[in-house]
């Protein structure tokens, strides 16, 4: 089962395309959030509820909750509070940032960021054109817990690969560390999508563009 967690302007056109390429199942949810209740936003949910029930029956339950911005942190507390109080263990969270305000937007991408340290957390929007889909890999939304795990070691490892790829005995040995202790940190860094294998022999290693930019957020030691 899949809790669909919806940001609501005043058109319902991004939540159906959503529907439409998901698909739903029994058992199903739809979470709209809107910023103050408005006419427009008023009409659109009442729309998504009535396409839930014309397409889906009583198998697809549709909630509207609105949310109003006091503060950014308040904004995200209510949020998160609003999804971990509907989701249930282990089950499918996506978020689809396409539509509403700025604030509940990012306030919502936020939230998402907080919760997917707990569930499985999908993120997605669509430009403003509706031309593209944008979806974040889950890499980024796991990018918190990645860096507060990223200890000294793990770092230099990381700067080595910044400098070109590497097989992992010469990683090892330009460090001074012992190669298993290597070979943990880099395949923990491909788990964690900042590295990625080449192919070849010995089997190298490189950054991933998400790696490139996470390098660039430690400080640099003076040389």
């Amino acid at each position: 089962m899949t809790l669909f967690v919806i940001t609501l302007g005043f058109e319902e056109k991004f939540a159906i395309r959503m529907i439409t390429r998901h698909g739903l199942d029994k058992g199903d949810r739809l979470l709209l959030v809107t910023g103050p209740r408005t006419p427009q936003s008023e009409r659109a949910a009442s729309f998504l509820s009535d396409f839930a029930k014309r397409y889906y029956g009583g198998d697809v339950a549709v909630e509207l909750e609105e949310v109003r911005v006091a503060g950014f942190i308040e904004l995200v507390h209510r949020l998160y509070g609003l999804v971990a109080a509907r989701a249930r263990e282990g089950e499918r969270v996506v978020f689809n940032l396409s539509g509403g305000m700025r604030a509940l937007c990012l306030a919502a991408f936020t939230a998402a960021l907080l919760l997917s340290a707990r569930l499985p957390v999908e993120v997605e929007l669509e430009t403003e054109d509706s031309s593209a889909l944008v979806e974040v890999p889950r890499a980024v939304l796991e990018l918190p817990r990645t860096l507060s795990s990223t200890g000294r070691e793990r770092v230099e490892v990381l700067a080595a690969l910044s400098r070109g790829p590497r097989p992992a005995r010469e990683l090892a040995e330009k460090l001074g560390r012992d190669e298993t202790t290597v070979r943990r940190h880099l395949q923990e860094l491909v788990e964690s999508g900042l590295a990625e294998t080449m192919g070849g022999r010995p089997k190298s290693y490189r950054l991933t563009k998400l790696g490139e930019l996470v390098i660039q957020a430690f400080p640099r030691e003076p040389t």
